[in-house]
């Protein structure tokens, strides 16, 4: 059965789909000039180079953003599990028996 999701979790997808969808726009308008049949297209796409540029790298930084909170919620959850684990009623009543 999955997780729960949580909000925290849900802030974190929601931060990983921006990414994705930002980094996509900004390789579209960057790469549509050299793809594009017509010339009045092609000249209208290489003049929204700086919009393309500002969505590829608003994508890579909400990604970046992502990684560094999936890194603290593994890192915390682990945590989380090396606490319970240490701190069962099973294994209390080992700790006094020695």
């Amino acid at each position: 059965m999955p997780a729960p999701t949580t909000p925290s979790r849900k802030l974190d997808n929601d931060v990983l789909f921006k990414g994705v969808i930002c980094a996509l726009i900004g390789a579209i308008i960057l790469l549509a000039p050299y793809f594009s049949r017509s010339s009045d297209v092609q000249d209208l796409m290489r003049q929204a180079y700086i919009v393309g540029w500002f969505a590829l790298a608003l994508g890579i930084a909400f990604l970046v953003q992502f990684a560094v909170r999936y890194k603290k919620r593994r890192e915390l959850d682990a945590e989380t599990a090396n606490y319970l684990e240490q701190n069962t009623p099973r294994n209390k009543s080992k700790r006094r028996d020695k």
